[in-house]
């Protein structure tokens, strides 16, 4: 006789649970918008690639820099979607310039060693604190100008333009790199971040950045990118190298908001070295997780900089033109490589868990 009871309770319950759960689902069931989708998924499986889009819920804060009423200046600006909840296309821009930024102190003369310059860069403790208000001092440093045109003459050699060929060129492709090395089980996180944008890997690393590893182009390519990253970051800093890639960005292209996570990313100083650019794209970065704010930081041909990516940030490529940089990741001790041979594909999740390409 106490069944009907007993049935009754559990499909009440049922109910119950079913109403919590679509009500702490962030939105996703009542009117959840596509960012809420995507932030989600981000926070169940996204991090395992170093790129996440959870944000910390408590509100950063820049001491002197970035921040509300802080030494950055600039204006701001409206861009698409303004005043938008999407992450990806709203907010306010506070346009910045070169000189609203910390300019980084070098040792004197051009040849140092990347040890001279280490104390003077972002300090590495301070990158994890990018979404703890009041902590971290900086996110943006300028650093020395470097002369590109001998990597970028090689560079368009091997992309070999002709007009009305398709985007991208055959270089920035796995078919066009064949004498290249690859690493193998990333492409979904960069399809869901980053489409229309391809790269060139030189040196590459584990999520944990124990394990790295050089590419064939880093051997083929050494003597335009040597020169260019001592020209910034001093003698012996490609042997401190834990990520070194060339990034190619198609017209119209888009980087989703992001932010790079894992622990190469707390272990390496973030510098960006432009080589191709255009007054289209616009490269920004959220401080503050409570309001709508975006820095947009400026970008000069051969204007290196030092970033922490470990913050919010968004990149558009909106013209017609393509856009290029060097992005170099340097550890500040001396590492060993695993060399890859040409063709070889290897397995980003083995060379997380085991250190071995296959």
């Amino acid at each position: 006789r106490s069944w009907p009871l007993i049935v009754a309770c559990a499909a009440a319950l049922a109910l119950v649970a079913a109403y919590r759960l679509s009500m702490g689902a962030g939105g996703l069931v009542h009117g959840g918008t596509g960012v809420d989708a995507r932030r989600s998924a981000a926070e169940t499986g996204g991090g395992a690639d170093g790129m996440s889009e959870r944000a910390d819920e408590r509100s950063p804060r820049i001491r002197g820099q970035g921040g509300r009423g802080g030494g950055a200046g600039g204006i701001v600006a409206s861009t698409r979607g303004d005043g938008g909840s999407d992450l990806d296309s709203g907010g306010n821009v506070r346009v910045t310039q070169y000189s609203d930024w910390l300019q980084t102190v070098y040792p004197p003369g051009s040849d140092f060693d990347v040890a001279e310059l280490l104390p003077n860069l972002m300090p590495l403790q301070e990158k994890h604190k990018a979404w703890e208000g009041d902590q971290n001092n900086t996110f943006f440093r300028v650093l020395r100008p470097a002369a590109v045109d001998a990597l970028h003459d090689k560079l368009k050699a091997a992309e070999n333009r002709r007009d009305g060929d398709p985007e991208p060129p055959a270089v920035w492709t796995y078919a066009g790199q064949a004498g290249n090395a690859f690493i193998d089980g990333r492409e979904d996180n960069m399809a869901k971040f980053k489409p229309g944008v391809y790269d060139m890997k030189f040196v590459f690393s584990s999520n944990n950045a124990k394990h790295t590893v050089r590419t064939p182009y880093w051997y083929e390519w050494e003597s335009v990118l040597r020169p260019v990253i001592e020209s910034v970051l001093g003698k012996g800093a490609c042997e401190r190298l834990i990520r070194l890639q060339l990034a190619y960005m198609t017209p119209g292209a888009q980087i989703f908001h992001h932010r790079d996570t894992g622990r190469w990313v707390k272990d390496a100083h973030r510098v960006h070295i432009p080589l191709e650019v255009n007054p289209h794209t616009r490269f920004q970065v959220k401080l503050h997780a409570d309001d709508d704010e975006w820095v947009q930081v400026p970008l000069e041909r051969g204007r290196s900089f030092e970033i922490n990516n470990n913050f919010m940030h968004r990149v558009f490529n909106d013209g017609e033109e393509y856009r290029t940089h060097l992005l170099v990741d340097l550890g500040e001790e001396r590492r060993t490589y695993i060399d890859l041979k040409p063709g070889e594909h290897c397995v980003y999740d083995k060379l997380n868990k085991r250190g071995v390409c296959h």
